[in-house]
């Protein structure tokens, strides 16, 4: 996926259970809502701004949990070297 970082897309696919290169734009904005609360129930519209908002930022700790687990095993890595 060009539109979003690499980290964003590969939290993304692992919550769908999809590779990657496979992932849709329709299922990256569900899944952003879904983390934002979005129950995406027959009944349901679209989701709203503020649950994309919302979920769009639990997406951005994930990738910076992500980018801060790898920095500590390198980090980590290299003391014991």
């Amino acid at each position: 996926m060009v539109w979003v970082e690499p980290e964003e897309a590969q939290v993304i696919a692992s919550q769908q259970a999809v590779a990657v290169e496979r992932l849709t734009i329709e299922q990256f904005v569900f899944s952003v809502a879904q983390l934002g609360g979005f129950l995406r129930r027959t009944s349901d519209g679209p989701p709203g701004w503020q649950t994309l908002w919302e979920g769009w930022l639990r997406l951005r700790w994930f990738v910076a949990g992500m980018r801060f687990a790898a920095d500590a095993h390198l980090d980590t890595f290299a003391r014991s070297s």
